[in-house]
């Protein structure tokens, strides 16, 4: 077996985004301080946020709403 044929059966680990959950490869996934999984698209979309609603978003997703 060449190393192409062997590249091309290897995968990236894959991951769902915690907001729209779409996969996304290890090599793109954000983590956020909270430990929110993002794709670069959410990850953009929630540092363009007002602050206290980032955080009022970010409980919800982490299922601490209080």
């Amino acid at each position: 077996m060449t190393t192409t044929t062997r590249r091309k059966y290897f995968r990236h680990p894959e991951y769902l985004c915690d907001f729209c959950e779409e996969r996304v490869t290890d090599r793109l996934i954000h983590q956020s301080e909270t430990g929110l999984l993002l794709c670069p698209d959410c990850f953009l979309y929630f540092e363009t946020l007002p602050g206290s609603f980032e955080e009022a978003l970010e409980r919800f997703l982490l299922g601490n709403v209080v």
